[in-house]
C-alpha cells in the first residue's frame, strides 16, 4: 500500500500496525522534515530495535517531537517513565505509612519518624 508517495510494506516485516506508519508520515510532513522511501524503511528497521514494542517506539518518537526513530533515545525515555511510575508509588507508600492508623504502644507498626518525635513518656 502506497501512502502520500511512501511504500508502507515494509511495516508487515517490522511488526510495525499501518496506522501507525501513517501517523509517522503524517509527522513529518507537519515537521516538514521531507521523507524518503530509505529514511521511512530506516525508521521502521530502528523501531524493531527497540525495546518495547515498534509500534509503542514510533508513537513515543511522535509524542516528544523527534524527527526520527532512535533505540537509545527511547530506551532512556522508558527509563524515565519507569522512574516516574516508580517514585511517585514509593511516595504514596510512605505518605500511606505515615498516615495509617497505628497503636502508640506497638513500635512493630510505629515508624521510624513516630518513634523518634514520640513525647509520650513525658505525660
Amino acid at each position: 500500500m502506497i501512502y502520500k508517495k511512501i511504500d508502507l510494506h515494509c511495516t508487515v516485516f517490522c511488526n510495525v500496525s499501518e496506522e501507525v506508519a501513517k501517523e509517522y508520515i503524517d509527522h513529518r510532513i507537519l515537521k516538514k522534515k521531507p521523507l524518503t522511501q530509505g529514511a521511512f524503511n530506516r525508521a521502521m528497521n530502528q523501531a524493531c530495535l527497540c525495546t518495547c514494542t515498534p509500534d509503542e517506539a514510533i508513537q513515543i518518537t511522535i509524542d516528544k517531537g523527534w524527527d526520527g526513530v532512535t533505540p537509545e533515545y527511547i530506551t532512556a525515555e522508558l527509563g524515565r517513565r519507569f522512574d516516574a511510575v516508580t517514585h511517585v508509588s514509593v511516595k504514596q507508600t510512605f505518605r500511606q505509612t505515615l498516615t495509617m492508623p497505628q497503636n502508640p504502644k506497638d513500635s512493630r507498626t510505629r515508624t521510624l519518624e513516630q518513634d523518634l518525635t514520640d513525647r509520650s513518656w513525658a505525660n
